[in-house]
């Protein structure tokens, strides 16, 4: 799946250029496309069904989602009709997991878009009910163990209506609808490096068990998900165990309790979505990052969408609740106020402004005040016409933030909203390259009503060119450039790529177009809801 594209891996799945198959410890069976068309009949079998995963049709050599092969993006009518015709091929036990998969896919995406949310609600949900099959029943009932309001509830009610028009709801299908059961689960540890969180779960005759893969040299951040044959788990560990024996490896086995098992899947989790709320996910879209590999499995976010909802009914802990604040409170440097977790969320109306500039380089901006101090990183830097070739660093009143992994003693700026450090009428400060030491005071002149994305309602005056010395450098710049006869003239003309001075006017200020350019920042939803 392409780093730009985060949905197109369920969009080609859902679509049917990706097939599930059933998969067990020795060989792949194909089942139906999970596209349009007919499924074929199964034959009856005796043998505990296995787990459905996803290839892809082929062995593609870079991603081939719409957006990559330069097609028209899959649209919300397209993606509808391919789902629905999923649902149709729904009809036997077997299928059960089928039909999680594919109510896990539609809650996601309507967790990541709210137009496709609406969809769910205004179509796809409405067109179950009106299809009237066991298949149809099956995935409303999964969907509506997703989440206790909006299409969960709606999708649950439909299920209802379709039983109280006399459609058919054997108990396979019953038992979507019930909560899964917590039967075993363990972490495997190897040294300081990789942990290997596993759970299996039971619901009737179902089961399915979770591997989670977390990367401790990443701050114990979510590596990798994926399914394992429930027949025999013990059997499974073993063989981890022996391969990592080979390799010199010795995996400590532990068995977990409920409430520590979802600690440390939920942590796991929430730092992975963390760090894609900070560097990778919030960035200007663009097709020119190679390709990562394909999945050979459902994609991460699909089963992680599954997988918590699996862990959402057991206990917390109370070691969760404390690690939880401490993380999203930047506890690195200290305790930060905590960020609200209900209502709406209001804007903040910033200006920024490049100190020592005269006359005053600045841009009045506006953005959400729960704003991660990495996605202002990105809105300054467009605002400013920078190109986030350097490091940089915020000073505040709780401490100083950035990117840990470049920059030593600072609190991870990924994990601190704009609203924690500054209050209305505060002020915090913003380094850009300390070679040239570009500093941009940031004041928040007041709160707004919520707003939806980062725009710049005003300024003056153009930024400088990076890597010219800093403001005195800019201030000598000009000078050249306004003396033809500067012996510098010609050579910062060169280094600027410019033919006439005049190309560079330092008083040019496009709003619009920096609105517009904030407007092509992605900003991705926390995993499992969405952003208030």
């Amino acid at each position: 799946m392409c780093g730009d594209h985060s949905l197109c891996a369920v969009e080609l799945w859902a679509t049917g250029r990706w097939v599930p198959v059933f998969s067990d410890a020795e060989n792949c069976t194909r089942m139906s496309p999970v596209s349009r068309g007919r499924k074929p009949k199964k034959k009856k079998s005796t043998a505990s069904p296995r787990h459905p995963v996803l290839v892809p049709v082929g062995t593609p050599d870079a991603c081939d989602c719409p957006a990559c092969l330069g097609e028209e993006p899959i649209s919300y009518d397209t993606l509808a009709d391919a789902l629905l015709a999923d649902a149709a091929t729904i009809e036997e036990p077997d299928d059960a997991f089928a039909a999680e998969l594919l109510a896990s896919t539609m809650h996601m995406l309507g967790e990541s878009d709210d137009e496709f949310d609406k969809v769910l609600l205004d179509d796809i949900i409405p067109s179950l009910e009106a299809g009237a099959t066991v298949g149809a029943q099956a995935v409303l009932l999964a969907l509506g163990t997703m989440t206790a309001e909006g299409v969960g509830p709606a999708a649950s009610t439909a299920a209802d209506r379709q039983v109280a028009a006399g459609v058919p709801r054997p108990g396979w299908v019953t038992e979507l609808g019930q909560t899964p059961r917590l039967d075993a689960c363990w972490q495997l540890t190897a040294a300081d490096d990789m942990a290997i969180v596993i759970g299996k779960f039971l619901r009737g005759e179902l089961s399915q068990t979770f591997v989670l893969i977390n990367d401790l040299v990443n701050e114990g951040a979510a590596e990798d998900l994926a399914l394992m044959d429930s027949q025999d788990v013990d059997e499974g560990i073993e063989k981890m165990r022996a391969a990592a024996r080979a390799d010199g490896i010795d995996l400590i086995v532990e068995s977990l309790d409920p409430a520590e098992y979802r600690r440390r899947v939920e942590t796991a989790l929430d730092i992975r979505a963390d760090q894609e709320l900070g560097y990778p996910a919030f960035e200007q879209i663009s097709l020119d990052d190679e390709p990562e590999d394909e999945p050979d499995g459902p994609p991460f976010e699909v089963l992680e969408t599954l997988l918590r909802t699996r862990i959402s009914t057991l206990p917390v802990s109370e070691r969760a609740a404390v690690e939880t604040r401490g993380r999203r409170s930047g506890a690195e440097i200290g305790v930060l106020p905590s960020a609200p977790d209900q209502g709406p969320v209001p804007g903040y109306q910033l200006k920024v402004t490049l100190k020592d500039s005269k006359p005053p380089i600045w841009r009045r901006l506006q953005v959400p005040s729960d704003l991660s101090l990495a996605e202002l990183h990105h809105v300054i830097q467009i605002g400013f016409g920078w190109d986030d070739s350097h490091l940089h660093a915020f000073e505040t009143r709780h401490g100083r933030f950035g990117q840990p992994g470049f920059l030593d003693g600072v609190g991870d700026e990924r994990r601190v909203a704009l609203s924690q450090v500054a209050a209305p009428k505060g002020k915090i400060s913003y380094t850009y390259d300390f070679g040239d030491d570009w500093e941009h005071d940031v004041l928040v002149e007041k709160t707004t009503d919520p707003v939806p994305a980062a725009a710049c309602i005003g300024g003056r005056r153009a930024a400088p060119p990076q890597d010219c010395g800093g403001i005195w450098g800019y201030v000598f710049l000009l000078d050249v450039l306004a003396d033809p006869d500067h012996p510098d003239h010609d050579d910062q003309l060169e280094w600027l790529g410019l033919d006439d001075p005049k190309d560079l006017d330092p008083d040019a200020f496009d709003p619009e177009g920096i609105t517009q350019r904030l407007a092509e920042l992605r900003r991705p939803r926390p995993a499992g809801g969405r952003r208030r």
